[in-house]
């Protein structure tokens, strides 16, 4: 007998995984001499982690001492399906700045079965965007935190990439 689901496949919205992402391109801009550069990047592996969910601050019933991840707990809204993730560069430690909330996408197979097919996170103050598939494509775009000069006369970056996430 053969099963349709595949040992990849994420079928519950409590399942806690994690993810490698390998970037393949990675291209954008810094800003050298006032003015945008267009530089390439050297493509990074990403580590993708769901973490248990955390109530929104925006609830009625939240109460901030009973909240394990403050920064999930503030990019939640209000009655959504969003989830608490961590996306950091592998090697680095997660800080409590490094948690994003991201809106899963779920869709039944043939055979009924509920399935993670998507995962869409907020930009973070120090990531960008990013869209990803389980063992599948990614997207991470980043755009400037602020468009100003800071006070040293340099801007944020802004990088566009594309690779592939697998779970571990």
């Amino acid at each position: 007998m053969t099963s349709s689901l595949s040992f990849a496949d994420i079928t519950s919205e409590n399942d806690r995984f994690t993810l490698l992402c390998q970037a393949d391109k990675i291209t954008g801009f810094q800003w050298r001499n006032g003015e945008w550069q267009f530089t390439k990047y050297k493509p990074v592996m990403t580590i993708i982690k769901k973490h248990n969910d955390e109530k929104s601050a925006e609830d009625d019933d939240w109460v901030r001492e009973d909240a394990v991840n403050l920064t999930c707990a503030y990019r939640q809204s209000k009655g959504s399906k969003n989830a608490c993730y961590s996306i950091k560069p592998i090697g680095e430690e997660v800080g409590r700045m490094d948690y994003v909330s991201c809106t899963e996408w779920w869709k039944a197979d043939n055979s009924g079965v509920n399935k993670l097919k998507e995962v869409n996170c907020k930009s973070s103050f120090l990531e960008g965007k990013w869209d990803f598939q389980i063992n599948g494509e990614f997207v991470a775009t980043k755009g400037p935190y602020d468009l100003s000069e800071s006070d040293d006369g340099g801007k944020d970056d802004v990088y566009i990439q594309v690779g592939k996430c697998s779970l571990m």
